[in-house]
């Protein structure tokens, strides 16, 4: 049975992949929109969305038979009072610190995750008071406007056909599995990319407001304030609209404030980082070269085990993210460069790269960067291949239990 359903799902996804199938595709979406009372709505982000997450579903199912469970940070306490139990895997390591901070309020070490997150699933979950479920639907209904944003945000730059290569890059991105999981990692984009597109659509008001959000949502929202000085300045916007994009500052303070009223120090979400390995560090700053001689020790002296696979995987896609922004840095407006580099390099400032393949899910730009590299179709459906192939094998481990990112 188990092989039978491995063989359906492996065909399902190399049918994906075939001209067959994007040509289905296109004559299905010709129209590319519908209308929903007197709301316009682009049928390509929203049906590929669903496609990919009804796929990661049933492969996330499936991977258990073929790997063995492991035993640390896993979410299934929280799956037992669950209408859905089965759902906990999605709920492992950052997962299970979000649904305690949810249940139980904030845990000594737990300050390291800012709370837009977990006050976004706590406020839905009393409505509907399942706070496994809750966190799936927030992170998914999430997901979705991201994808959708981002499409109409790249759709203001690059021609359609552009903008369909980046978003099937970004969904089989080797960590783009973690925007339908109990992190905040869709939370914090959704709010990233509509203020974006707010700017970019001179809403400066709402541009603000979801800034804010997002810098309390994930401390790399700081760098939306850069990003669209820069775009303002392009636009030649009045001086008035100008102070949105400023107060933006205010999530980062307001998460300042509140951690120094729980614990007396305004920046302890820093200073606990060591408290969750990797090597952080908490008290001072560390370079990405320092960094980078950090793991050319670790592959010296780590035998051949996960570990060291995570760190290559760490490491390569790190680097390669950067080199591929400063190669093509003429290609792409200076607010998204300068975005991309900060939510690149911020978090490396703690002395290591650890959990860096899913933080560059917040550099989205370099998606269609990457397709204006792939010029054939059989690059491009060559790297699409590989890129799902090594999502797959990161989605399996990590609802089994293995830290990926």
């Amino acid at each position: 049975m188990c092989w039978v359903l491995a063989k359906n799902w492996s065909l399902d996804i190399i049918k994906l992949l075939t001209p067959k199938y994007i040509r289905e595709m296109n004559n299905l979406l010709r129209a590319n929109r519908i209308k929903i009372g007197w709301i316009s709505v682009d049928l390509i982000p929203v049906l590929l969305f669903f496609d990919w997450r009804l796929m990661l579903l049933s492969l996330a199912s499936m991977s258990h038979f073929f790997i063995n469970m492991g035993i640390n940070f896993l979410g299934k306490e929280f799956g037992t009072y669950s209408l859905i139990p089965q759902l906990w895997i999605w709920a492992n390591f950052d997962g299970s610190h979000y649904l305690s901070i949810v249940n139980y309020g904030y845990g000594q070490f737990e300050y390291a995750f800012f709370p837009g997150y977990p006050v976004a699933v706590w406020l839905v979950s009393k409505i509907l008071p399942d706070p496994l479920l809750v966190a799936l639907l927030v992170s998914n209904v999430a997901a979705l406007i991201f994808v959708y944003l981002l499409y109409k945000l790249w759709l203001l730059d690059y021609s359609s056909k552009e903008v369909n290569k980046s978003l099937f890059l970004l969904l089989a991105f080797p960590t783009a599995f973690f925007l339908g999981a109990v992190y905040s990692e869709s939370l914090f984009l959704c709010f990233a990319a509509g203020s974006f597109y707010a700017v970019r659509k001179h809403n400066y008001l709402l541009a603000g407001f979801l800034g804010i959000l997002a810098t309390t949502t994930r401390l790399v929202g700081i760098m939306l304030i850069p990003a669209l000085l820069i775009l303002w300045y392009q636009q030649k916007q009045k001086i008035k609209s100008l102070w949105a994009i400023l107060a933006i500052g205010l999530g980062i303070l307001l998460v300042m404030m509140w951690n120094w009223w729980q614990t007396g120090d305004l920046l302890y979400f820093f200073h606990v980082q060591p408290m969750f390995g990797a090597q952080r560090s908490g008290g001072q700053i560390v370079l990405l070269p320092q960094t980078i001689y950090r793991y050319f020790k670790i592959f010296l002296t780590t035998p051949f085990s996960l570990t060291l696979i995570t760190a290559v995987e760490e490491f390569v896609l790190t680097l390669g993210v950067l080199l591929l922004l400063i190669v093509k840095y003429k290609k792409i407006n200076l607010a998204y460069l300068i975005f991309s580099l900060g939510v690149l390099l911020l978090p490396t400032l703690t002395g290591t790269l650890s959990s860096m393949p899913r933080y560059l899910l917040a550099a989205f730009p370099l998606f269609p960067l990457l397709g204006s590299f792939l010029n054939n179709k059989f690059s491009y459906r060559a790297v699409i291949f590989l890129l799902a192939i090594w999502q797959i094998i990161n989605l399996a481990l990590f609802v089994n239990g293995y830290w990926v990112a």
